[in-house]
């Protein structure tokens, strides 16, 4: 669920880089470069953020039940 907002909030900052650029960029040449330096921002940005969602809940989990992992405290 958290992953899901996330990737919405990503895709509205990055929605808003995309529409910054066709606004104020007018040279087609530039502007698409632009555009693809975005898109790679959205992709590299989504798994950073999926990954560090995953490593937090695992440490979530040992510390709140460090019997499920065999830890003991």
């Amino acid at each position: 669920m958290i992953k899901t907002f996330a990737n919405i909030t990503i895709d509205h900052i990055q929605d808003g880089k995309k529409q910054f650029v066709s606004t104020f960029v007018r040279h087609k040449d530039l502007a698409e470069p632009m555009n693809t330096f975005v898109e790679k921002q959205r992709e590299y940005t989504k798994a950073f953020v999926a990954s560090l969602i995953d490593a937090v809940t695992e440490i979530v989990y040992v510390v709140v039940l460090p019997s499920t992992y065999n830890i003991k405290v």
